[in-house]
């Protein structure tokens, strides 16, 4: 629900654009693939050398969820 307090009167992209809330962000033009894929890297390096284990790689996949 939008709240307009103005005189002014928004356009209907305008409506769309502001129902979707404070969490809407426009995607970077140029991503950097450094601080994209860092965290990945790092995480991987961190669990290669892990031993196989169904109990730790469940874990793994919720915790990966939640990221």
């Amino acid at each position: 629900m939008i709240f307009n307090y103005s005189s002014y009167k928004p356009s209907k992209e305008e409506k769309n654009l502001l129902a979707k809330g404070l969490n809407f962000a426009l995607p970077p033009k140029i991503l950097n693939y450094g601080n994209y894929f860092m965290p990945f890297e790092l995480l991987y390096r961190n669990i290669k050398n892990l031993p196989v284990n169904e109990n730790i790689l469940e874990r793994i996949k919720v915790d990966l969820k939640k990221s």
